[in-house]
């Protein structure tokens, strides 16, 4: 049992999304004659800069393209950043329809929810322009408008002398088990996201508990 008021933190990537849509890129991975797989591993490689805003968007396009063997990388990213960007934000657009509904309804009973996500500067509020609702949500932290990112305490510490609430009687919602460990050890009751439906299953008990 907890006690205090019912509250969830959530991630956003794959908690509020569906999985990421690699095929995005393959239109430009064909362009540029790279591989999906390498290509992957690159994006995700220098990505937690990206998102803690370490590394400007310029500079990560740069990176990742330089590292998968592209040449002349800087100039195609000067030429095509824009498009890079779109690209990216694109492969996470697809919404998790049943949890938004979920949420909302949790928002209409009083229940007081908070996002917690790694996200690049500035890509928060296009989720937010994308899917009005979120707004509704007092609490909304993005790494890269902050400088820190999950699993960095620091981060969850930041979260909970802005927004007030206790660790002890807050679920943390996330996908990765690293982020779910170093919320767990700073006292937050945790659920990794990993199936949609058990994850609803979780939210509603902890909120009916």
């Amino acid at each position: 049992m907890h006690a205090g008021p019912k509250r969830i933190l959530l991630d956003f990537g794959f908690v509020f999304t569906q999985a990421q849509d690699p095929s995005v890129f393959d239109a430009l991975l064909e362009e540029l004659g790279l591989e999906r797989g390498p290509f992957m591993a690159a994006w995700a490689r220098y990505r937690l800069e990206l998102d803690r805003g370490s590394l400007t968007p310029a500079a990560y396009w740069k990176t990742v393209l330089a590292s998968c063997g592209v040449e002349g990388a800087e100039g195609f990213v000067d030429a095509r950043l824009a498009e890079l960007v779109e690209t990216d934000l694109a492969a996470w657009m697809l919404p998790r329809k049943d949890v938004h509904a979920l949420l909302q309804g949790f928002l209409d009973a009083g229940i007081d929810l908070a996002i917690l996500s790694n996200m690049p500067p500035g890509i928060g509020a296009r989720f937010e322009a994308a899917w009005p609702w979120i707004q509704r949500i007092p609490h909304r932290l993005f790494s890269g408008d902050i400088g820190l990112e999950k699993p960095n305490p620091a981060f969850y510490f930041h979260f909970l002398e802005r927004s007030g609430w206790e660790a002890a009687s807050t679920l943390f919602v996330d996908d990765l088990k690293v982020n779910i460990e170093a919320a767990a050890a700073l006292g937050f009751a945790v659920h990794h996201f990993i199936e949609e439906a058990d994850a609803m299953r979780a939210m509603s008990e902890w909120v009916a508990a």
